[in-house]
């Protein structure tokens, strides 16, 4: 009789673990797949947005191919100068739709497809619009698919409209302030803590800003060049009102110290060495764009993850608006020998 209950015990817990087996394995079979799928979902997502971004920068190149021959195509054309409608009826028949079919993955293929979808007249009298369409697609049985439109706009080189600013006009006096090695104290600020007030714009051209004393606000109500870089020391601010150029320079932040820009910051070939310690972030942040020449060799990794400049935590480059590509031949008072220059990119979300 025992014997008997023993395996009816034995009979009892085995379905018993039996029952519990199944309960538990189905969920978490699930879950392992889901996580999988999940895994992979996100690898294609990266992989179709970068496909995309690699379509727009071909297109970008194609534009850029193109209207760097639209000068020699009018000198064995026409007589007389191009109009703008010129302009846009050879663009139209230049920029024509393109595909690159040849991008194999580990586990799938991708295809980008661009499409000129419209050249038209810009805002300016002297500025032409090429809206282009890129399309970047995973060939699987998922087909995950990502589009992206761009406005690449371009403006006539005889056009007295320039960029946004006239940074020519950096080295005059006025409407720019000069600060130089002849005035150490405009330059090198030292000593206890305190805060400089400088109305107007001002330009360094020929030494660093270089703020020694820790505790230091710069607050500028205009526009600022700096040509030779700048150095700050710990707890060091600058706050730039208007617009900020920053050309050929770098760019040294101390712990916990920050740079403002209330406008658009130009970049031309600029370095920055931003200190990244626990607790002691600094950082920059550009309420406006961030413009960035065609010619700059140097491209910061930017952020653009915040709303606005008091949510910053951590140390880093932050842009609350676009980055933008734009012309800087004629930053110096030059010009450019083409017909049409790039102007700038906009990203259309």
């Amino acid at each position: 009789m025992g014997v008997k209950n023993e395996k009816g015990y034995v009979l009892l817990l085995t379905l018993v673990v039996i029952l519990i087996i199944g309960v538990l394995i189905p969920p978490l079979l699930g879950s392992a797949l889901s996580s999988a799928k999940q895994a992979q979902r996100s690898e294609e997502h990266s992989q179709v947005v970068k496909m995309s971004d690699m379509g727009v920068m071909y297109a970008r190149n194609n534009v850029i191919k193109k209207i760097e021959g639209i000068e020699t195509h009018f000198e064995n054309n026409i007589t007389t100068d191009p109009t703008r409608d010129n302009v846009i009826s050879h663009l139209r028949n230049e920029l024509t739709d393109f595909a690159i079919d040849d991008l194999t993955f580990e586990r799938y293929e991708g295809q980008v497809k661009g499409t000129f979808t419209e050249i038209r007249p810009g805002e300016n009298d002297e500025e032409i619009d090429i809206i282009y369409e890129v399309d970047a697609s995973i060939l699987n049985d998922k087909g995950r698919e990502e589009t992206a439109e761009e406005i690449f706009t371009i403006r006539s080189s005889s056009s007295s409209a320039g960029n946004d600013v006239i940074w020519s006009d950096r080295f005059d006096e006025p409407p720019y302030q000069q600060r130089d090695g002849s005035e150490g104290r405009e330059t090198r600020i030292n000593g206890k803590p305190e805060t400089v007030d400088i109305a107007g714009n001002v330009t360094f051209p020929d030494d660093p800003l270089d703020i020694k004393g820790s505790e230091r606000d710069v607050l500028v109500t205009g526009n600022v060049a700096l040509e030779k870089g700048a150095d700050f020391n710990p707890d060091s601010v600058l706050v730039v009102g208007g617009n900020m150029l920053m050309n050929g320079s770098e760019i040294k932040l101390g712990n916990r110290s920050h740079i403002i820009v209330k406008k658009d910051l130009y970049l031309i070939d600029a370095v920055f060495d931003i200190k990244d310690n626990s607790n002691h972030d600094a950082y920059i942040c550009v309420e406006g764009n961030v413009r960035m020449s065609y010619s700059s060799e140097t491209s910061p990794e930017l952020r653009t993850d915040k709303a606005s400049c008091s949510e910053i935590e951590e140390s880093g480059f932050y842009v609350l608006g676009d980055i933008l590509n734009y012309d800087a031949s004629g930053i110096d008072g030059g010009s450019s020998n083409l017909t049409w220059i790039p102007v700038g990119t906009t990203r259309n979300e």
